[in-house]
């Protein structure tokens, strides 16, 4: 199965890491959603719409997603999306996005089995227990 690499963040971030990911896959396949307050549910329709989309021409097609932060408003929208569509099971997602990651997971997306990243997503983000074991989104956007 192929796999889409999807970035989100608050702002414009995932815009830029797609820019500067271009530089080095010229090609890349490489969606980005920019979540805006206080109109971020704009974007969460647009990131199920895209999901569903996708899912309709390849039923088989799996998501490696990164996130600017845990907490934010594009980590939460996304987690919340992908576990009440059971779209979790066909995808990774990832905080703490940097260029570094991107450039390296893009590297080894068509390489590495979904369950591979799905593992590592589990082991890396959140060396803290007590925010590790919360199931489900915190908030830490300001204007909450």
């Amino acid at each position: 199965p192929t796999m889409k690499m999807l970035l989100v963040s608050n702002g414009n971030l995932a815009n830029t890491m797609k820019t500067s990911l271009h530089h080095y896959f010229p090609q890349a396949d490489v969606e980005s959603f920019c979540f805006e307050n206080p109109a971020y549910h704009q974007t969460t329709e647009e990131l199920s719409r895209y999901i569903l989309d996708t899912l309709s021409c390849n039923i088989n097609e799996e998501f490696l997603i990164l996130s600017d932060v845990f907490g934010s408003t594009a980590y939460n929208e996304t987690w919340l999306l992908l576990e009440r569509s059971q779209i979790s099971l066909k995808s990774a997602l990832f905080t703490d996005m940097s260029l570094a990651t991107v450039i390296k997971f893009y590297g080894m997306k068509d390489t590495y089995s979904l369950s591979y990243f799905q593992e590592i997503s589990h082991a890396l983000p959140l060396k803290n227990t007590a925010i590790r074991n919360v199931r489900g989104p915190i908030r830490i956007d300001e204007h909450h």
